[in-house]
């Protein structure tokens, strides 16, 4: 079980603070409301013969068990906005760092020397021809490709057709045997 003390009053201001609020001046010492403890159980597994009460259950008076609910919902409630606004920073620097890596690319681009340009621009047309001579080199294995399945499909059709002549000439020849 842990003990938190907290200022009620002090609550919906941190929470305006949270969202992004100007920090507003604090209340007069006799404005405030008195601190008060907030007991928060801490998880543990079920154990038979454990008879804990909740911690609003243990309070000695229903004011104090309001205050303390009231107290875990302001709690509850700035724990969310820490959540909410640190996924929000979150997000906010990852499209931070992505806009710096495009400002340095862009600012190492327009600080390139010529020569490099020029030297960039050679490669690129030197990787083109390339391209271009694969590109003919598999458009010729593909026409390769293609006349060398056209072979193969019209000996498979010769070989079937000498399969089926040489099963009616074996059968012919079983049928003269039989005769014989």
């Amino acid at each position: 079980t842990h003990t938190h003390t907290m200022d009620v009053r002090r609550a919906p201001l941190l929470a305006s603070q949270a969202a992004g609020a100007p920090l507003a001046p604090s209340p007069p010492a006799a404005a405030r409301l008195p601190r008060i403890s907030v007991i928060t159980p801490t998880l543990r597994s079920p154990r038979s013969g454990d008879q804990r009460l909740p911690a609003e259950q243990q309070s000695a008076s229903p004011a104090a068990s309001t205050a303390s609910c009231s107290c875990h919902t302001r709690l509850k409630f700035l724990q969310e906005q820490h959540r909410e606004m640190q996924a929000g920073l979150h997000k906010e620097i990852e499209r931070l760092r992505s806009e710096n890596k495009d400002l340095k690319f862009r600012l190492v681009m327009q600080h390139a020397p010529p020569a490099d340009v020029a030297g960039q621009q050679q490669e690129v047309n030197r990787l083109r021809e390339e391209v271009h001579s694969l590109q003919r080199q598999k458009q010729t294995l593909s026409d390769l490709l293609r006349a060398q399945q056209a072979v193969e499909e019209s000996e498979v059709v010769r070989l079937r057709d000498q399969v089926q002549r040489l099963v009616l000439r074996n059968q012919e020849l079983q049928q003269q045997q039989q005769q014989q």
